[in-house]
């Protein structure tokens, strides 16, 4: 069922799914870059929830071939840089243009910085994790150097935070309830749930399903296992492993009665050798 955008009732479906929500708003590309480039990234912040509560985007209307030209030039000069080519470069490059357009800073200025602040990382010899370290070294740098160069305006709202209740207040006040108004909000609903769905929910399967159907196969094997040896020799391995700090008690305890044992075993033995 479509809960109409700026009503109360969206609000409180958010609250009350809060956890869920935002978890899938990690699985976003721009959150994903974020992270990759090592930006900081708020709850309240998440591209995903402005999305779907205030109709907001943080990305630049920028077309995809526009991107994915700038991917591809950013992508070469890094590779230039280094003797590993095998490294997935195309990544990190992805990541700094997704931060570059979040941002609203010009593609032509990223890539000649790129060019300017990333050094000759082919002499100092690493091996592929050094020369990948390096490479988010550098990137790192060259945010560095660009944010100075972003709008004071930009800066200034960035640095201030305002909760997301007021946000959603001020929006709510705005809303306009006209025919054509609803109709533009439902069908930017529309796009924002096929974006929510080809991006996030389809990444969070990537990462997820993987991850379970490994797991599963584990725990399958482990119950269609009926060699009883082979059962004990994996239990012998891990056995030390869990509740650690029960485990060494009741081994103790073991060794104590073990050796209590061998003193019963030999006063037995002299009291047989006696009435012998």
């Amino acid at each position: 069922m479509h809960i109409p955008y700026l009503s109360d009732d969206r609000f409180d479906y958010f609250n009350n799914n809060r956890a869920n929500i935002l978890a899938l708003a990690l699985y976003a590309r721009e959150a994903q870059e974020s992270i990759r480039v090592n930006t900081p990234i708020y709850p309240d912040d998440l591209p995903l929830v402005s999305k779907i509560l205030l109709h907001e985007s943080s990305q630049k209307a920028i077309s995809d071939e526009m991107k994915a030209a700038c991917v591809n030039e950013c992508t070469e000069i890094i590779k230039e840089k280094i003797n590993h080519k095998q490294i997935q470069v195309k990544d990190y490059a992805e990541a700094v243009v997704g931060w570059a357009i979040g941002e609203n800073v010009s593609l032509d200025v990223l890539c000649s910085t790129l060019k300017a602040v990333v050094p000759d990382i082919k002499p100092n010899n690493h091996d592929e994790t050094g020369e990948r370290e390096a490479i988010k070294h550098h990137l790192n740098t060259v945010v560095t150097q660009l944010k100075p160069a972003l709008a004071p305006t930009q800066q200034q709202t960035q640095k201030k935070y305002i909760p997301l209740s007021e946000r959603f207040t001020i929006a709510k006040n705005s809303k306009e309830n006209t025919h054509e108004w609803v109709i533009e909000a439902y069908k930017e609903d529309v796009r924002v749930l096929a974006e929510v769905i080809r991006e996030s929910v389809v990444n969070a399967f990537k990462l997820e399903v993987p991850f379970v159907e490994n797991v599963t196969e584990v725990i399958d094997k482990m119950r269609l296992d009926t060699d009883e040896d082979c059962f004990r020799k994996f239990f012998a391995t891990v056995r030390s492993k869990v509740e650690y700090k029960k485990f060494e008690e009741l081994e103790a305890i073991q060794q104590r009665n073990d050796e209590k044992r061998e003193i019963l075993d030999k006063v037995n033995k002299i009291k047989s050798d006696l009435k012998g």
